[in-house]
């Protein structure tokens, strides 16, 4: 017997209603592709797009940046370049965030086939351990638990 799914898997989206009281997203599509350009003034790379943008409110203190991406079950390649380019996505960010002063962190949401590899996992785990309380790693189904307010607050 064949189990129905009467619920449809969360999106980023789904998210957007249930924070709005604290948090305001540049935009509540998936891929919208914000340049950080747009969002700092002297970005050292204007054209990085990133997926979202978590504001304290609107237009105001940019507590973090964010880009959610789907991982298939390739693994190999895939992985090391995701991983690796998350890796030096999160230095550009934080190091523009720690001259200008500012708390903002970063956020990498992945769904995916891809996380279920035992290796994918851990290297995610080794990008989140490398800044402890500045880089966060999650699915969607772990939004709700893991970007809480206290967090992107501290």
């Amino acid at each position: 017997m064949r189990r129905q799914i009467t619920k449809h898997p969360p999106s980023f989206a789904d998210f957007k209603p249930d924070a709005a009281n604290w948090i305001t997203l540049a935009s509540g599509e998936y891929y919208p592709d914000i340049l950080l350009g747009e969002i700092f003034e002297k970005y050292p790379n204007p054209d990085r797009a990133v997926d979202f943008v978590v504001f304290d409110q609107p237009g105001k203190e940019i507590l973090a940046i964010g880009l959610a991406r789907y991982d298939s079950d390739r693994g190999g390649a895939q992985e090391d370049d995701r991983t690796g380019g998350y890796h030096n996505c999160a230095d550009e960010i934080l190091g523009c965030a720690k001259r200008h002063h500012l708390r903002t962190k970063v956020i990498f949401i992945n769904d995916g086939p891809g996380l279920l590899l035992g290796s994918m996992w851990d290297d995610y785990a080794k990008l989140e351990r490398s800044r402890p309380g500045k880089i966060l790693v999650a699915s969607l189904r772990m939004v709700p638990e893991r970007i809480t307010r206290e967090w992107l607050l501290s």
